[in-house]
Parts: structure tokens; sequence; C-alpha cells
């Protein structure tokens, strides 16, 4: 079926007459294990079919994907059960069987669970994250098409905190201890009998899958008794409700291959349902890839997103191409969702400033959803709302939670750790360091920079420190996101890996600011449901809110919004998700006079060196850069833009190109990750 040479549709049919052709031989031999993997694959080839009804297709792929599942049971093979159970609940989607599709999903489900109790590692969690793929969407989906919105907010919230929680590698469960006691003995016992079951033969096999039955069964029981992330019903809406001020809503966005919908979960008074859903037929999992991948997969927001790996005299040329795809990107999420979004909160009486949780299903996460406007004129959703991300309604729980815990303001700083080396360096960086630190002079802080930031150094130097601040590159990694690192002395990369190694020793932080680029990414190219990043990462160690960013920006705009935001967080109490609104809103209205006053009134308060106020100073006054970094051509080609325009939609540069930061690229890739 999946042969690279010949015509597709015949090598589908080719598979349809092999596959029923061997089951007949199976079934004769007894090879159940063998018979189910052929029913597997013969209904994969009828849901691909191109041939025939389309109707009487899916019928046929739905009963066989119904026949593999009586042998692919979740307790006797739980990993090929998580993907035929989910394969079976999409095809009854693309049926319109919502009922039949929640019962092979919750098959899916309780399969998973088994895997996720029985604990994983390394490549065993990468592979049962890929076999779960979508089946909590899938299943969130169902529910709500049932009109049953809390199992389908549960079921969506539960996903996302146990996929990450096994991607990460940290599925752990809150049991007492004569529970977690029995949970080790059930795990030693299935390992044993699973082992047992491979090396038996013949009869003896029966007695030993039924052993390996009881304990499975009673391990999923255990898992679920756990409570585990998201809570069930009323209390799972109450706690949720908890974290969203009265005027706020939380929005979980659910796409599927057959459509979407947006969950809403509104603090808005009394009269009115708390949790309803917004039906959106056009936001399917095909459309959110063709938006971040292009028509074939090649171009897309992530295709214009990679122009910024370029190098010399190409980057500089496909510059204004990355620009235009930031000035683009916030109407086609409009068009797709946004815009739906936000006439949904403006009916249920969200006010201008209002936050509004967003828990991104997947690959919307990588788009910024705060850009979000109608292209024919109006505000950005991040203008009209305070946006705060989160990845799970337990990541919510555990900021809420920190936020509790009282303690002295401390300050632990990596700034310019790559400054020795000349093309590494980023010298705006520095004057942010300087004027991050003065709101912690006389409390305990700790600033590390290119001479002794070091991995090993700064994960000392984090411990027991409220506030944690990265000045430096970051680098997502593609292939292997547990790679995704903060870059430090000597190009030494400070890894997911690395800190989730030094969980429950560091502390955990009030505040982690990750002012560098592309600190705010995942992954989703192994799986689409998968969360792992620096972000995910400092929640997981305890911080109540990660600042982050979405793309490389901009060093020197990056250091003028930073030290306002700390500003308003530290000096005028402001909560970390409003200040870093309102610094974005200060950086992209402020006049060159604006932003030339502030740095000297900061540089004095701060005791900033006269050589470093100077070139700040030089800088925002004839707006050219003296030093050459990676940013200087997208900094000329936005301020050759600006005093070419008189002031536009795209960019409100203002006319002569007043506002030097107005465009979306300096401000419009900062996210707020918690509370």
């Amino acid at each position: 079926m999946a042969r690279i040479a010949g015509d597709r549709p015949d090598n589908i049919e080719r598979s349809i007459q092999s596959y029923e052709s061997i089951l007949p031989v199976y079934k004769d031999a007894a090879m159940w294990r063998d018979w189910a993997t052929a029913q597997n694959n013969l209904a994969s080839a009828y849901s691909f079919r191109p041939r025939g009804d389309r109707g009487e297709n899916l019928k046929r792929s739905a009963k066989a994907y119904q026949a593999s599942l009586a042998i692919r049971t979740a307790e006797a093979l739980p990993r090929d059960s998580v993907g035929t159970g989910r394969l079976l609940g999409e095809v009854q989607l693309l049926r319109g069987d919502w009922q039949v599709a929640s019962e092979a999903f919750a098959v899916a489900r309780r399969a998973f669970l088994i895997l996720y109790g029985q604990g994983l590692q390394d490549a065993e969690a990468r592979l049962a994250v890929a076999q779960a793929g979508t089946l909590f969407a899938g299943a969130a989906y169902a529910a709500a098409q049932r009109n049953d919105l809390t199992a389908a907010l549960t079921l969506a919230s539960e996903g996302r905190a146990r996929l990450l929680a096994t991607a990460l590698r940290l599925q752990d469960l809150d049991l007492p201890p004569e529970k977690r006691a029995r949970l080790e003995t059930l795990r030693s016992g299935i390992k044993r009998e699973e082992q047992a079951y491979e090396a038996a033969s013949g009869p003896a096999k029966g007695p030993t899958l039924q052993r390996l039955l009881a304990l499975r069964g009673e391990l999923v029981e255990l898992v679920q008794s756990a409570g585990g992330p998201g809570g069930r019903g009323d209390d799972l809406l109450a706690r949720a409700l908890g974290h969203i001020p009265e005027g706020g809503a939380l929005v979980l966005p659910i796409t599927t291959a057959v459509g979407g919908k947006l969950l809403i979960l509104a603090h808005s008074g009394a009269g009115q349902p708390a949790l309803t859903a917004v039906d959106i037929p056009q936001l399917t999992s095909g459309a959110v890839d063709k938006l971040l991948r292009g028509e074939r997969g090649e171009g897309g927001w992530l295709g214009a997103f990679g122009l910024q790996y370029l190098q010399g005299e190409e980057r500089e040329r496909r510059t204004q191409d990355w620009l235009s795809a930031i000035d683009a990107i916030g109407g086609e999420v409009w068009r797709l969702f946004g815009g739906r979004l936000e006439a949904a909160l403006l009916e249920r009486g969200m006010q201008p400033g209002a936050r509004v949780v967003w828990l991104p299903a997947g690959a919307l996460g990588l788009l910024p959803v705060g850009l979000s406007h109608n292209p024919q004129g109006g505000s950005r959703l991040a203008e009209l709302f305070e946006l705060v991300t989160v990845p799970s309604l337990e990541a919510l729980d555990q900021s809420a939670r920190r936020l509790k815990v009282a303690a002295e303001s401390s300050l632990a700083a990596a700034i310019n750790p790559t400054g020795e080396t000349p093309d590494m360096a980023l010298p705006f960086t520095e004057i942010e360091g300087v004027l991050v630190a003065r709101h912690f002079v006389g409390r305990p802080h700790a600033v590390l920079d290119q001479t002794n930031a070091t991995p090993g150094a700064v994960l000392s130097a984090l411990k027991g420190k409220t506030y944690w601040h990265f000045s430096s590159h970051g680098a997502f990694d593609w292939a292997d996101a547990r790679k995704t690192a903060l870059i430090m002395r000597g190009s030494a990369p400070l890894t997911v890996g690395a800190l989730l190694a030094e969980e429950g020793r560091l502390g955990a932080p009030r505040l982690v600011v990750l002012s560098a680029c592309e600190t705010g990414l995942y992954d989703v190219r192994s799986n689409p449901e998968e969360f792992v990043g620096l972000p995910a990462t400092f929640l997981q160690l305890g911080a109540a809110g990660v600042v982050a960013t979405l793309w490389q920006v901009d060093d020197l705009a990056t250091a003028l919004l930073i030290a306002k935001f700390y500003d308003l967080h530290m000096a005028d109490k402001l909560s970390p998700p409003s200040a870093l609104r309102g610094a974005q809103a200060w950086l992209r209205g402020a006049t060159r006079e604006d932003l030339v006053n502030y740095g000297r009134v900061s540089a004095a308060v701060a005791k900033l060196e006269a050589a470093k106020l100077a070139e700040l100073e030089d800088t925002l006054s004839t707006l050219r850069r003296k030093r050459a970094t990676r940013f200087t051509a997208t900094w000329n080609r936005l301020q050759e833009r600006n005093r070419s325009t008189t002031g536009s939609p795209a960019d409100g540069a203002g006319a002569g190109g007043a506002k030097p930061f107005a465009h979306p690229y300096y401000w419009g890739g900062f996210v707020y990750t918690g509370l």
C-alpha cells in the first residue's frame, strides 16, 4: 500500500486482495496475533481506498478494525490496542457515529493507561506517544458531538497531561505508600509474565496469558484510582474556574480530521453556562497542517520560519519573505479560527484586557495566536485580551499551587554567555542584564556571563532562586526535542534533558524568563500532541510561569521589552502576564524619542556604563547598528521600510518611521506560559 513505485490506487487494491487472501490461512493455523495484524492492515487499506463507494469502504474498514481489536485487547496487547482502537475511533468519526467512536477511543485510552502505568522509557515512550496520536482529541471531539462537554474537557485535559508526562519520561502517579508498593509489585509482575508468555508454547500460553490479563486489569484500576491529571466532572470545572479571574475565560481547541471545536470555560457570572462549545468545521487537522506546512509540506508557516536559518547573502535576500510571513500569519489564523474565537469571547461578555487562558492543541501551539486579526482591519487578539498559554489543566493547577508559596524575590541570570565568540555575541543583552538586575539590589542574586556561565555553573546558581533569567541564544532541536537547549559559555548546551535530570533539586521558581530565540517551541514532528520544549520543562520543574519566544528575536528590541516587563512586574506590581502585555504594547507604540528617554532614565537608575548607554542612544537615535549581528539584515530592512512609509496597517510605523519597533516581528513572538 505504501509502495513508492506503481499507481497508488492499484497498490491499495493489491494490498486489499493480499490481506483478504491471507486471513483464512492465519485463521486455520490459529495464528491469531498475525490474523489481527492482517485485519488491522486491511482496515487501513479500506480507509485509504480511493475507489468504490466511500461510505462502504469506511464500513468495511470499521468492521476489520473491530475484528482486529477483538484480539488486540487492552489487557492482552496494549501496545497494539492503542493504535487499533484509535484508528477505529477515527474511522467512526468519519462515519459520524459518535457513540461507537467514543467506545473505540475508550478501549485505546484503557490500553494507553496500562502502558502509562507500566512505566516507559526512551524509545518505548516515544512509540507509545506516537501510537496514541490524536486519541484524546478524537475522544474529546466525539464527547462534544454527543453534547457531553464536561467529558470532552476532561478527556482533552487528561490527554495533554498524560502525553506530556510520557514524552518527558515522567509517568509518575500520586499514590499513598501502600498503593505505591502495590504498583511496583504489579510492574515487576507484568514484566515477568510478559517474558514467560513469549517463552511459553502450546497450552502453556493460556494460564500465563490469564495471569497477565489479571495483572494489567488491576494496574489500570490502580492508575485510575490515582485520579491522575485532569480530574473528573464538576471538580475539574470548579478547579479550572478557580484559576480564571472573574470576567476571563479558558479556551481549549480540539482538532480532528473531521472538524474542530473550541471549548470555552467562561467566568462571566451567573445566568450563563460556564462551559460551552463553538463548532468550527474548517478547523481540521488537515487545515492546521496546511497552514503550518503548505500545500505539499514544503511551505506554510514552518517553511517561512526556516528562512531564519539561512546564512549570509541568502539570509539577507530572503529577510523580506520572513517579515511578510509574520505580516500574513495573523490574518490566516483569523480566517481559520481566530475570528470565531474573538467573536465567541465577546459574545460571552469578555471585556478588553480580560485574561484568556489558551490550551493549544498540538501544532496550534506553534502559531502566534495573539497576532490573529481581521485582515480588513481591527485589533489583534493580543491587543484585545491578556493571553496566557498552558499545556494542560494539570500544569495550570501546578502553577496556581506554586503561587501560594511565599518566598523572597531572588535572581539567577545567565547574560550573553556566548559573548566571547564574535558571531555569537548579543551585545544588547548585557544592557538587559543590568536593567533586570537593578530590581534585585539588596536581594540574593547571581549574574553569570561569558566568563563563567557554563551549564554546570548555571544549574548551581539556579538552586533556590525565585527568578531565573536567561539572555542567551536558544536552539530548538526538531529531531529530538529533549535536546532543545539554551546555549551557554563555549556554545555548550543546557538541554531539556539536563534540566529534567535536576528535578526536585533546583527549587521551584516564581518566574523563568527565556529572553532567547525559539524558546517557546515544542515538538510536533514525531506526534501532534507532544509538548516537549522549554516552557513545559520549566513548569514540570515547578515554575509558576515562563516567558518564551516563538522565533529568533532581535536582541535590542528584546532588551527593551524585557526591561520594561520587569519594570511593570517588579516595580508596578503587575502580574507577569499583565506585565508582558503591557511591555509589548509599550514597545510597539514607542517613538524613538520615547525609547531614548527610557534608556537614559533606566541607565541612570541602574548605573549603566557610559559606553553601553552611548551605544544604546546612538542606535535608537539613528536607527542604525554599528555592530553586525545575525539580526542586522532584518533590522535594516524594517527601518528602511519605516523610512519609506507614512504608516500602514501592516507595520503601524507612523510617519517617518517614528515607531521603530511597531512591526510584530519585534514583539509578537513573546508568549507567557503558566500563571
